[in-house]
């Protein structure tokens, strides 16, 4: 998430950085507690007090992390670590919890420790104040125990990407069993309270004339953003299921030497390719990085002899190195990656060997590899009447992508149509449709729907339910379907009048019964 942040050292194992902006945070609150220690003692003691409590604050806000990073291990999530910036701290977590009760557990255990800390100052304000009733220290405990009380409870709001938001999702998904609309519930609530924290900003600035409502606005606008990523990304999760990175993986990507110079690289097959970004490599085939045409470019032709690939390549951080059975939706959602500038490197846990696939903005991953000779679709065959032996159906295709390499050459005079978009019907139908997109260079974009199963025989789809609550039926299947209404199997019969029923009460409420998803 943080790119430019300064490694603090680990925490039970957990990395812990700050971003720059986390120094504005300290100055801020070391003025804020300054302020409220004014009189208490000396201005060295206040300012030495008030410039302690910011750290202890910090502290504070680096445990109450802390205790999301280390139940979320616990609960089988892997945590990148732990960034402090401007707002507080975050958790990057690379990947999201498998059940409702995990996601509850991790939710609450950064409220919880908050509590327990402002409960720690509390009491050691009391035991201050035996002491130096009225001195700063005490004052110093009583702000932080208040502070992180504040911290806790405005948590605990109910709107992503807040703790309470998490609890409500928790609690949607383990009740309702859905985990998408749960996500998407939160993340509504989430921009709701964002917008609300922004008008009272506003409000503050204009009816009170206290600019401290500017940070209310800047929290504001963080939430709503941050909810709407949230929102985003829990389609994105809908979207690519359990799909697997091997599945869309390249198991020979085009990789270069570390060693080539650039001339011998615009000699290489490479750039007869359509590959935009390349893998490099030393002798023994580890990557050492990734390459693009872009960064090519960028060296100044007299210098182009003499530079060697490997000093050009760019450092491929560690979330966007995956393993073969890392879901598709975890590597997607902890790392972005520019448009044919970006890579993400898939490593075999048996061998040294990586292999690479592209990213296409607002597509997904695309492998990095030579695309193989086109299949044509077979033609039929005359019917003959002569014996033959039983023999296995063929597939007309080896693979979706390769369908959609087919289907994209018979739609090649759409290419160049300014109006054109791909629509891709999740999930079979977008490695489809990404083909399709990148052989026309269009925008591609996918459609959520739900397959409704005919009776008897739920693969077989009679309509769908898109994502804004429409049925589309084909009325065909559907009037076939209901000859079943008569038939003599009572099981059959019943199976079709229960279909029917869900039918009805997904028109009314919308979305799917539970006991039909």
């Amino acid at each position: 998430m943080f790119k430019a942040s300064l490694p603090l050292g680990r925490i039970a194992g957990v990395r812990i950085s700050a971003h720059w902006s986390a120094l504005v945070t300290v100055g801020l609150f070391t003025w804020i507690l300054g302020v409220y220690l004014s009189g208490t003692g000396s201005a060295v003691i206040v300012w030495t007090t008030a410039a302690g409590g910011a750290l202890a604050l910090i502290a504070c806000l680096v445990a109450h992390e802390l205790a999301h990073s280390i139940v979320a291990r616990h609960n089988g999530v892997q945590v990148q670590g732990i960034v402090l910036w401007l707002l507080g701290g975050v958790s990057e977590l690379t990947d999201e919890p498998r059940d409702a009760r995990a996601d509850l557990k991790i939710a609450l255990a950064g409220p919880g420790t908050s509590l327990l800390l402002a409960a720690g100052a509390a009491l050691g304000a009391g035991a201050s104040a035996l002491i130096s009733p009225d001195g700063p220290v005490t004052a110093m405990l009583i702000w932080l125990a208040t502070v992180n009380t504040v911290l806790a409870v405005f948590n605990m709001l109910p709107g992503a990407p807040l703790d309470g938001g998490r609890v409500l999702r928790a609690l949607l998904w383990w009740r309702g069993g859905d985990r998408l609309r749960a996500a998407s519930t939160a993340a509504r609530s989430g921009q709701t309270l964002g917008l609300a924290l922004i008008l009272a900003g506003i409000a503050e600035v204009i009816l009170v004339g206290q600019f401290g409502g500017l940070w209310l606005v800047l929290l504001g606008w963080f939430l709503r953003s941050a909810a709407q990523s949230e929102s985003v990304l829990a389609g994105l999760r809908h979207n690519l299921g359990d799909t697997r990175v091997r599945e869309v993986m390249s198991t020979e990507p085009m990789a270069v030497p570390v060693d080539w110079s650039i001339p011998s690289m615009l000699g290489s097959a490479a750039a007869q390719t359509k590959h935009r970004v390349f893998p490099v490599v030393d002798a023994a085939g580890h990557p050492g990085g990734v390459l693009a045409w872009s960064d090519l470019a960028a060296i100044p032709e007299p210098a182009r002899p003499s530079t060697r690939l490997g000093d050009i390549a760019r450092h491929v951080p560690a979330a966007a190195i995956a393993a073969p059975d890392d879901l598709l939706a975890d590597v997607a959602a902890r790392i972005i990656l520019r448009p044919n500038l970006d890579a993400v490197l898939v490593v075999d846990g048996r061998s040294a060997h990586r292999h690479a696939h592209r990213h296409r903005s607002g597509a997904g991953l695309r492998p990095l590899r030579p695309r193989p000779p086109d299949r044509r679709v077979p033609q039929g065959r005359p019917m003959t009447t002569a014996p033959r032996l039983r023999e296995e159906p063929q597939p007309l295709f080896h693979d979706r992508r390769e369908a959609g390499r087919v289907l994209a050459e018979l739609l090649a005079h759409y290419r160049g149509d300014p109006d054109l978009i791909v629509l891709g019907l999740a999930r079979g139908g977008v490695p489809v449709a990404w083909e399709v997109a990148a052989a026309l260079d269009a925008p591609l974009d996918t459609l959520i729907v739900r397959k409704l199963g005919a009776p008897g025989n739920p693969e077989f789809a009679i309509g769908a339910l898109t994502d804004g609550g429409r049925i589309v039926l084909n009325d065909d299947l559907v009037r076939a379907a209901r000859r079943h209404r008569t038939h003599p199997n009572p099981g059959r019969r019943r199976a079709f009048r229960r279909a029917a029923q869900c039918l009805v009460r997904a028109r009314c409420r919308g979305v799917l019964p539970r006991h039909v998803r």
